[in-house]
């Protein structure tokens, strides 16, 4: 889906879920890049959520 459509379809229905979107895209890039520095540095995914809790 192109992304003027989706403006145009966020516009219709309030912007607020177009910002969700993007929050969402964002958190999963996060995640991924999370997941492949964890796998990089031979580190358990657990140990890396624990830190996370933690607030680190």
């Amino acid at each position: 889906m192109s992304k003027s459509l989706m403006i145009k379809r966020a516009q219709k229905k309030g912007r607020h879920n177009l910002k969700r979107k993007k929050v969402a895209r964002k958190r999963e890039l996060q995640v991924q890049e999370e997941i492949a520095a964890a796998k990089k540095h031979k580190r358990s995914l657990i140990m890396r959520m624990i830190d996370q809790a933690r607030g680190k």
